[in-house]
């Protein structure tokens, strides 16, 4: 499997996930569980925290997410492989 390389602004995008896995926790249920998990997906990338968002959109990806009240939320950060477009 090619690698998940890309040229990024590595300390936005750890701003990125520190926030996201952040909000997890803090809005997670006493035992409930946060999860995460990089892999590599080809085909059409599809928002919560503005601020995220725009870091991801700058790098040309998204951030989708899909909740269900009462079970949770899981959030996609979507990026390109390869160069980030220029800002």
């Amino acid at each position: 499997m090619p690698g998940l390389v890309g040229d990024r602004d590595a300390f936005r995008l750890e701003r990125v996930l520190g926030n996201l896995l952040s909000n997890a926790v803090k809005y997670n249920p006493q035992g409930g569980e946060v999860a995460v998990r990089v892999a590599r997906e080809d085909g059409p990338g599809g928002p919560w925290l503005a601020g995220a968002k725009q870091i991801v959109a700058q790098h040309g990806g998204a951030i989708d997410v899909e909740s269900v009240e009462g079970e949770g939320s899981t959030l996609t950060v979507r990026l390109p492989l390869g160069d980030a477009p220029s800002a």
